[in-house]
C-alpha cells in the first residue's frame, strides 16, 4: 500500500467516525470550582473526578485525614489484590 493508499484509507475511516459521531477530540475543560468545570461555554458538575460531592474541601474529612496519617502515617500503595498475588504466585520457601 502507497503512502497516498493509506492517508486515503485513513481519511476515510475518520470520516466515517465522524458521521457516526464517534469521532473522539480532545475539549479544553476549564476547573470553576472543587466540583464544577466549563466546556465550550456551558457549565457541568465533574463527574470525572474523584471528588464530584466536593468532600475534599469539607472540614470533617479534612480533620478526619489528619487524624489517620497522625496515627498510620501516609505513603502510597496498592490494591491488596497486587501484594496478595505476588505472594501467591511466588514460590514457597
Amino acid at each position: 500500500m502507497s503512502r497516498q493508499d493509506w492517508e486515503h484509507a485513513v481519511d476515510r475511516e475518520l470520516a466515517g467516525l465522524r458521521e457516526q459521531h464517534l469521532f473522539r477530540q480532545r475539549r479544553v475543560v476549564t476547573l470553576l470550582d472543587a466540583t464544577h468545570v466549563e466546556v465550550e461555554g456551558r457549565q457541568y458538575v465533574n463527574f470525572a473526578s474523584n471528588n464530584y460531592l466536593g468532600l475534599t474541601h469539607h472540614p470533617r474529612v479534612i480533620d478526619a485525614a489528619r487524624r489517620a496519617v497522625q496515627e498510620y502515617g501516609a505513603g502510597s500503595g496498592a490494591t491488596s489484590v497486587v501484594p496478595a498475588s505476588v505472594r501467591e504466585a511466588a514460590p514457597a520457601g
